[in-house]
């Protein structure tokens, strides 16, 4: 799938741009994840496929699902608009209005928006936790304690694998045994993954695998080049929402497959 090749690119990209920055200049990195940036912009229109996309299929689909899915469907397509609007401030940069006294004082970076009312390192665990629990968890649990056919909402191995790399973009300053924990956690889980990828031959799991060993790998090595937090959140934030387009598509599609849903 295009979407799949477009979570390697990046992951690839991550690691290649991050190695050079380290040795080399770090204009590249820096222009490429600042405010209002390329990175930022393609989280934008991620968003707003994401968007259209949950409105076209709940559109298809709508003889074919409850009304409860389809209210689900069609909130999370309205809420990627607003994180869409929210991930630029609301064009506050773009159209160059003033952030109002009260917004300024209770705002992490003095902006219109209502995501950095929290401090952005609390704001993205919170969200990067939810999708590990999600993509990561959830399935590994259900494999493990469930036979037969799997539902349509679990999400595929290997999109699990990608996540697992995409959490890996770290900013790798851990200093709280929480995060410590989390750390070593991730890095048991890829290793049981790849000997089971090895295990069964299974190449795209395995590609997978090898493409978080080399984010996590690279990305550790070179953390010091990572001292902005920043850098790290624009990135992840743009794998994240790709992860929600592909899973989505991925279970719009065996939806559709295997008949109605009621």
């Amino acid at each position: 799938m295009p979407l799949t090749a477009l979570l390697y690119l990046i992951l690839l990209s991550t690691s290649v741009i991050v190695y050079l920055t380290r040795y080399h200049d770090p204009t590249l990195l820096v222009g490429l994840t600042r405010e209002d940036g390329p990175v930022e912009w393609a989280t934008v229109l991620a968003l707003v496929a994401f968007s259209a996309l949950l409105f076209h299929w709940m559109r298809k689909l709508r003889s074919r699902i409850s009304g409860r899915l389809r209210i689900a469907g069609y909130g999370l397509a309205v809420l990627a608009l607003l994180a869409a609007g929210e991930e630029i401030s609301w064009g506050q940069r773009l159209f160059g209005f003033e952030t109002g006294e009260t917004m300024k004082k209770l705002n992490h970076q003095q902006e219109m928006n209502l995501h950095n009312l929290l401090p952005g390192e609390l704001f993205n665990g919170l969200i990067i936790f939810a999708v590990g629990l999600y993509m990561i968890a959830l399935p590994m649990v259900w494999r493990a304690w469930k036979k037969g056919p799997e539902p349509w909402w679990l999400p595929s191995k290997e999109l699990s694998l990608l996540t697992l790399a995409t959490i890996l973009v770290n900013h790798y300053r851990v200093t709280s045994l929480p995060e410590k924990a989390g750390l070593v956690i991730l890095g048991l889980l890829l290793v049981a993954a790849t000997i089971q990828a090895i295990a069964q031959k299974h190449p795209r799991h395995l590609a997978a695998c090898l493409i978080g060993w080399l984010t996590g790998g690279v990305l550790y090595h070179c953390r010091d080049v990572l001292r902005a937090a920043n850098m790290q959140y624009e990135i992840r934030e743009l794998l994240v929402i790709l992860l929600a387009v592909r899973y989505c598509a991925e279970a719009l599609e065996k939806l559709e497959r295997c008949g109605s849903v009621k």
